[in-house]
């Protein structure tokens, strides 16, 4: 879907590598890490596997001790007051909060991952979060602007296709969006762990945990000129396939090659940043090459760009992260290209893809 209008004019985050979006954004280019292992986690895998060493890029001293939605609405109240702090954005005014969404990407509602009996509803964990947040973000902010995306890497792209359908049908004025994920609580660990995805000594190419908040604000180019804000940068594009069904990994490079291509098709002699998913694993890695080997003929230059060196896999929280990546990397006047795709791929094979141009 190729979009015309659209705007990126707030940004937040939270990370191991900073506590606010421009510290965070700063270390990530500079590949900047802050691992950690922790004992108190170690036990969970040692009955897998004797003496493996648990290396996480958590929160530590934020995060300890959450998990599932206590963590969600921790990571995400933080980033939001990022947010609202960088961007001078007034708690007082009542019409700005009743006009304005949120909605919240969360990681795919496993029951295996998360140690539940059932498999819960999003709406379930929209009204956890609402009893988590609303006391805590301005008064104007309605309920029924809040929404919960569970699809994972790729639900941000879902989550802005809504959005923007909110925006241009006047229902609202903005969306927040933001995205939340972590793979450092005990459930997920031993979860990844079972499923042999750990990257450890004696498997390299595994899986690096992480996790993070960030978040965006989403409106129309000319609203945000009209009140004086900064456009950061612009929504030009997204694409998104939600259906999983009968797929496998062989067929994962094919889906991801699709919403890349919807995204650059237009276009002759394109070049751009991608900022990737991949986080240590060979599927993920295998998918993304073979889909830019496939568009060869559609990206003339490219580089890949992998927030995972210094964050781990930030699950739904890494395609708003992308976002920030190329929001400040156009304010800082340090993009190599003019346009970065931020690609996500989730793990029961859905996939997006967000274009994000420098705004002229």
């Amino acid at each position: 879907m190729q979009v015309s209008d659209m705007a990126i004019s707030g940004l937040g985050m939270v990370s191991c590598v900073g506590y606010d979006v421009d510290t965070a954004c700063a270390s990530i280019r500079a590949g900047l890490t802050r691992p950690s292992q922790h004992v108190g986690l170690e036990p969970i895998l040692r009955d897998l596997e004797d003496d493996i060493p648990v290396t996480l890029n958590n929160i530590d001293g934020i995060t300890n001790g959450f998990y599932m939605t206590g963590l969600w609405a921790r990571m995400t109240l933080l980033a939001l007051q990022n947010l609202i702090e960088r961007e001078a954005l007034n708690s007082s005014d009542e019409f700005f909060w009743q006009t304005t969404g949120l909605s919240i990407a969360v990681p795919i509602l496993d029951p295996q991952r998360f140690m539940v009996d059932e498999v819960v509803e999003p709406e379930v964990i929209r009204q956890i979060l609402c009893e988590a947040l609303l006391p805590e973000l301005p008064s104007g902010i309605l309920q029924n602007n809040i929404s919960v995306c569970a699809q994972g890497h790729s639900g941000v792209a879902a989550v802005l296709v809504d959005a923007m359908d909110s925006i241009r049908s006047k229902k609202l004025n903005r969306v927040i969006v933001v995205g939340v994920d972590s793979y450092t609580d005990a459930a997920t660990l031993k979860w990844v762990a079972e499923n042999d995805r750990v990257k450890t000594e004696s498997r390299p190419a595994g899986m690096s945990l992480g996790e993070a908040a960030a978040c965006i604000v989403v409106e129309l180019e000319q609203a945000v000129l009209d009140r004086g804000a900064v456009v950061y940068s612009s929504i030009r594009a997204l694409s998104c396939n939600n259906d999983a069904e009968d797929k496998d990994q062989s067929t994962f490079s094919n889906a991801l090659s699709k919403v890349i291509l919807d995204c650059v098709e237009q276009d002759e002699g394109y070049s751009a940043s991608i900022v990737s998913d991949i986080n240590g694993e060979q599927w993920r890695a295998r998918a993304l090459s073979t889909a830019l080997v496939s568009l060869t003929n559609k990206i003339s230059d490219y580089e890949v760009l992998v927030p995972c060196q210094s964050l781990g896999d930030t699950g739904s929280a890494s395609a708003v992260i992308g976002i920030c990546i190329a929001s400040r990397a156009f304010a800082r006047n340090y993009a190599a290209h003019k346009s970065f795709l931020v690609t996500s791929l989730s793990e029961n094979g859905s996939v997006g893809c967000i274009r994000i141009d420098q705004f002229n």
